[in-house]
């Protein structure tokens, strides 16, 4: 059986015997350019040579000058014996310079060499992770500074701003969230490395995770011109899950989707493969329409520190999504797309938690719609949602068909019951409502396909005759909702069912003195921030015995705690609050941790929530939220017990 050449080339120990098969003296035998010494040397000999033949020459033409001839001959012989010294003294310094850098860089390639025999018997627990190690103590100190920068960005966004400064400041926000994605990919890099890699499964509702992905990396893909979309077989029942690395393997996998498109769209789907009773086979897969992968890209795209040849970051998104795909018992596969692009996929089979109350959503049996959509991704994924369904659809990419074929089904008496239209793709956006009714024969619904930054368009929409938006990336149950509201009654605005929700801010109503014990300063004043906007008091403490004495002399309602004070533990912390107020009035204690980890371990401890850092000001005033929720009403905020 012949060798395989590449693992040649990557097995360190191959690569070691190889050499000790090669003749020591090849080695290290500097390559001297001797024939340009000789030429040299003959060059020099002629010149003496003629210098003497010339000097002879003018003594026997003039015998009364020959002492002076001579004295010039033997100084120019003098002048050329010195240089040919001189060359070979620079020559040999030379040769030796060269032949101490070999040796020094054969001892080198020495050490590396036992480093590496030393690594390759173990059975290598991470297999070209172990780089990362070296670089995740640096990692973990800039987490904080960067954290602070990303934070403090979106507090600025918030305030009243020029064109040009919002551009700076978004900027800004977008290189910080990069630097934070290397930083996060390096620490779990070195955690595969050092073998500390585990999941942590709980009840998961995939389809909301989908959402959630999209909506997160929405942004990134609109900038770019993209459309991202979800796609899921129906309503999926909750399953054992480990969401956050589900959600990392999400982002990595539409980050680098967006990376390698310049134009149509990204769609992350989950279909069924097969279901019992307690257990769920899906298929997840990001697909995309850009240029795919490069045959040479392929075979080394999940290599840890690979990139594609045009690709960003530290290479190491993919790595890291193809492990975490293996703990949970699948393998991350790459296929090519039909009609161009890239298909990352894996299969997962996960228990099945609970079932969903409402498994088939609205009825659209009899609705015939009409799609237009500016990506053929995006109209597709859409409109798989609507036939599974039982709707009946129409789809086009292109614009200027939609009067054509709302006219063609008016005529053959099979007229759409609504239009969902991208109103970025029209023209004249508000003008469009009337046109469009009068090609489709008559009433029809309309909705406008809107992004997130369209909505101080929706009272000029409203009036200009849509009777619907929905907000993309569009959810499966705003777009079944909103189809069916509007077929069946045809009257009022129907707004996004997503943006019926609450504000987070609204369920707390009252002032709160909070107390933030946070070390970091930048963080700490990120949070304090946060807080005054929502208008509550703020007391700042960074160790327990500060913290201590503000409760003593101000109490609080609300206990932020940073779960690392420097050399002292927030876990202690909490675990002493809980203790010292036990049988009275509690505040809430909201732990901060960018560890998941000790996050688990503050639950664990007494906190009622924990939050992940980077601390931003969403998901604080979420955490927030999700605290007054829980208790049923803000005004319990104070009368919290253990």
């Amino acid at each position: 059986m012949s060798a395989d050449p590449a693992r040649i080339a990557t097995d360190p120990v191959r690569q070691e015997d190889e050499r000790r098969r090669t003749p020591r003296s090849a080695t290290l035998r500097p390559s001297s350019p001797a024939s340009g010494r000789r030429g040299l040397a003959a060059i020099l000999a002629l010149l003496a040579a003629a210098t003497a033949a010339l000097a002879a020459a003018l003594a026997v033409l003039e015998p009364d000058r020959a002492a002076l001839f001579l004295l010039v001959a033997t100084l120019v012989l003098a002048l050329l014996a010195a240089l040919a010294l001189g060359l070979r003294l620079h020559a040999e310094r030379r040769e030796a310079a060269a032949l101490a850098a070999r040796l020094e860089a054969l001892e080198d390639e020495n050490w590396e060499l036992e480093e590496a025999r030393a690594g390759v018997p173990t059975g290598g627990v991470a297999s070209g992770f172990e780089p990362a190690l070296s670089i995740a103590t640096v990692s973990h100190e800039l987490r904080a500074p960067l954290h602070g920068m990303h934070g403090l960005a979106d507090l600025l966004a918030e305030t009243e701003l020029s064109a040009e400064q919002r551009s700076y400041v978004e900027a800004l926000g977008q290189s910080t969230a990069a630097l934070e994605r290397v930083v996060d990919d390096l620490l779990d890099a070195s955690r595969i490395a050092a073998g500390h890699f585990s999941l942590d499964p709980s009840a998961c509702d995939i389809g909301t995770l989908l959402e959630q992905v999209a909506e997160l990396m929405a942004p990134r893909a609109f900038a770019k011109g993209l459309s991202l979309s979800t796609q899921t077989t129906g309503a999926l029942p909750r399953v054992d899950a480990d969401a956050g690395r589900l959600r990392q393997v999400l982002v990595n996998l539409v980050a680098n989707a967006a990376a390698f498109s310049d134009q149509g769209g990204i769609v992350i789907s989950a279909e069924r493969v097969a279901e019992t009773t307690d257990r769920l086979e899906l298929r997840i897969a990001v697909s995309d329409s850009g240029r795919g992968v490069d045959p040479g890209d392929q075979a080394r795209i999940f290599g840890p520190f690979e990139r594609g040849t045009d690709g960003g970051g530290a290479g190491l998104g993919l790595a890291i999504s193809g492990r975490i795909v293996e703990h949970m018992g699948s393998q991350l596969v790459l296929s090519p797309r039909a009609g161009g692009g890239s298909v990352f996929s894996f299969t997962l089979g996960l228990p099945i938690v609970a079932r969903p109350a409402d498994s088939l959503g609205p009825d659209l049996t009899g609705r015939r719609l009409l799609l237009a959509a500016r990506s053929e991704p995006e109209a597709d994924a859409l409109a798989g949602t609507i036939v599974d369904a039982g709707g009946e659809v129409t789809t086009t990419s292109t614009q200027t068909r939609i009067d054509g074929l709302l006219a063609s089904a008016a005529a053959a008496r099979q007229p759409f019951d609504a239009l969902l239209v991208d109103i970025d793709g029209l023209a004249d956006a508000e003008a469009a409502p009337k046109r469009l009714r009068t090609a489709a024969g008559g009433a029809i619904g309309l909705v406008a396909l809107i992004e997130p930054a369209g909505r101080p368009r929706l009272a000029d929409l409203r009036q200009a005759g849509f009777d619907a938006y929905l907000v993309r990336p569009v959810r499966r149950a705003s777009l079944l909702r909103v189809v069916a509201a509007l077929t069946d009654h045809r009257g009022g605005f129907v707004i996004d069912p997503a943006d019926r929700e609450e504000t987070p801010a609204s369920h707390v109503r009252q002032r709160l003195r909070a107390l933030v014990v946070e070390d970091d300063p930048v963080s700490a004043l990120l949070i304090r921030a946060v807080l005054e906007r929502l208008g509550h008091a703020v007391t700042e403490a960074s160790d327990r015995a500060t913290a201590h004495a503000a409760l003593a002399a101000r109490g609080a309602d609300l206990v932020l705690v940073d779960m690392k004070l420097g050399s002292e533990s927030g876990a202690a912390l909490i675990g002493e609050l809980r203790g010292a107020q036990r049988g009275g009035p509690q505040p809430w204690i909201l732990a901060m941790s960018a560890d998941k980890d000790l996050a688990d371990r503050a639950l664990s401890c007494g906190a009622d929530r924990a939050i992940t850092k980077p601390v931003t000001p969403d998901s604080l005033r979420h955490a927030l939220a999700d605290l007054a929720g829980s208790d049923g009403q803000a005004d319990s905020l104070r009368h919290q017990t253990v």
